[in-house]
Parts: structure tokens; sequence; C-alpha cells
């Protein structure tokens, strides 16, 4: 899923993480430069990490169920072959 949102409506975990995404894309499209391009990439890794560290820690995510006390259905080997 794609949403539009606004670079300043962002949490700052991903302005960075676009921020440097763009740089890079920048170094390597523009600029040519190799060296430019790997220092960036580390930070990129960097900045992806935190962006997704963000984005668990707000998302209230659990495998066990949703946060509405459904459980998920998970896959059953016998309901595979189940014709409806």
């Amino acid at each position: 899923m794609i949403w539009l949102v606004e670079f300043e409506d962002m949490p700052e975990a991903f302005k960075q993480y676009v921020s440097m995404r763009a740089a890079n894309l920048y170094a390597g499209r523009a600029v040519g430069s190799a060296e430019a391009v790997r220092f960036g990439e580390r930070e990129e890794a960097q900045a992806r990490a935190a962006m997704i560290e963000y984005e668990t820690q707000q998302g209230d995510y659990n495998y066990l169920g949703t946060t509405d006390n459904r459980n998920i259905l998970t896959y059953r080997p016998f309901n595979a072959v189940y014709r409806f």
C-alpha cells in the first residue's frame, strides 16, 4: 500500500531515510562518485533501520492476534485441498 504524505508531516525517522535515499540516488546518477555512493549506502542502511524500528514501536503489532482481540487464522494444511 502506498500513501501520499507531505514531507513535513512525516516523522523524523522517515524524513531522514527519504533524504538519504534521494542523496544516494543523486550521487550515483548525477555526480557519478562511487566513493560517495559507498559512504551513503551505509548511512542509508542506518536510516532505514531507524525508520523500521520507529514503525514497529508505533504500530503495536502482535503476531498472536490483532489489537481488537480478533484471532488471525494461520495456514492449515488440511484446508489446502478443501474445495468450497
